[in-house]
């Protein structure tokens, strides 16, 4: 828990405590339901594309939620706009919103696929190898090599769900600059 935490903080700086019990929950999640897969007899929960689609959608609402709270309606939009400053950038605004707003709905997309397409191609390799060793060779375990790849594949994969969930939030948190920015804007 404290590697994770100090990854998690690490990324987000001091702020990022807050963060971690939803991220640290996501990781150990994820984690688990892929090492479940290498249970003989049993299926990983992650190559199911409704449960990984429910965890990106999870992290998008958070994401979207600290985009609002953070940056208010107005803010937002400004933001998916390109923040434009002077007359060309006003007039590359209508580009940019477009883009921005396929930029934010592309991310849960590719974090469910991701872990979708990874952990269901470790489950049929692992199960090709399981049937050609019951079928060829009378027994014998040749998935074997394969389950402990199937044992990194977990690992990682939990690591870059949360380590892209810990990204977009980042993104979505205002940052000292930013607050320094905006206060003289107002002015």
């Amino acid at each position: 828990m404290e590697g994770i935490s100090g990854f998690i903080t690490s990324v987000l700086g001091h702020d990022g405590a807050k963060y971690v019990p939803f991220l640290g929950t996501l990781f150990i999640y994820i984690l688990s339901m892929n090492l479940l897969g290498l249970v003989p007899l049993m299926a990983s929960p992650s190559s199911n594309l409704n449960i990984t689609v429910a965890l990106a959608i999870c992290v998008f609402v958070m994401v979207q939620y600290l985009n609002i709270k953070n940056m208010g309606i107005k803010g937002f939009i400004y933001h998916l706009a390109g923040s434009p400053k002077n007359a060309i950038e006003w007039s590359i605004a209508p580009l940019m919103f477009p883009i921005e707003l396929l930029t934010q709905i592309s991310r849960p997309i590719t974090l469910a696929l991701r872990l979708f397409g990874n952990i269901l191609g470790e489950k049929i390799l692992i199960a090709f190898f399981a049937g050609v060793g019951v079928s060829l060779l009378y027994f014998f375990p040749i998935q074997t090599p394969f389950m402990f790849l199937g044992l990194l594949t977990s690992v990682m994969q939990a690591l870059v769900f949360t380590l892209l969930s810990t990204i977009y939030i980042l993104l979505s948190i205002p940052h000292s600059e930013e607050i320094h920015l905006n206060s003289e804007n107002q002015r």
